[in-house]
């Protein structure tokens, strides 16, 4: 007679949970097959200073000016956070958005760990994306990165009330940053 307890599925199996959090899962990215819009969020990791603060988004700044147009991947729009930065960039295949996020991360990471006056990991875990493949995804996404520091900084459950301009974003343009070129970003922004 078998015992029942022994191999498949069950509470309690398997490695234990490092992060706090779900990290984002290793499987294949979302194929990107012409220049289309991409949401990306990079989260930091728990031990880098708060992004929003003068000094880290001065650091933030330079990265991000670095990084705005490289390997055919252009950053359109960003938004930052305590602890992660939104992108909305436009890229024209997979490989060429790898190549620019890793090579942002690893910008990001000199200036950060220059700025704390430290070595070590900076970027949290994978960056992950969402290919925006119609207006209304490219909209909403718009409309997200821009207002998203009233989720996080606003009263809970009136943060798309008022208007106003988030210093910590593209839109207040704090850096120079390459045109749209999709139709998607240029009819969402008009």
């Amino acid at each position: 007679m078998a015992n029942e307890t022994w191999g498949g599925r069950r509470d309690g199996s398997g490695r234990k949970r490092l992060a706090p959090r779900a990290l984002v899962p290793h499987r294949s990215r979302e194929s990107v097959e012409r220049l289309l819009p991409v949401h990306v969020t990079l989260r930091m990791a728990n031990t880098v200073y708060n992004l929003r603060s003068e000094r880290s988004f001065n650091a933030l700044k330079r990265a991000l000016r670095g990084a705005a147009d490289r390997f055919g991947t252009r950053i359109i729009h960003f938004s930052v956070q305590g602890n992660h930065i939104h992108l909305i960039v436009e890229t024209p295949d997979r490989e060429s958005l790898y190549r620019a996020m890793k090579g942002l991360s690893v910008r990001i990471a000199r200036r950060m760990n220059r700025m704390m006056n430290r070595k070590g990991q900076v970027i949290g875990s994978r960056y992950h994306t969402n290919v925006l493949r119609s207006h209304r995804a490219t909209w909403n996404v718009l409309h997200y990165v821009r207002e998203n520091h009233r989720k996080h900084f606003g009263k809970p459950g009136e943060w798309r009330t008022g208007i106003s301009t988030d210093y910590f974003s593209s839109w207040a343009k704090p850096i120079p940053l390459p045109a749209p070129k999709t139709t998607y970003l240029r009819y969402a922004e008009s």
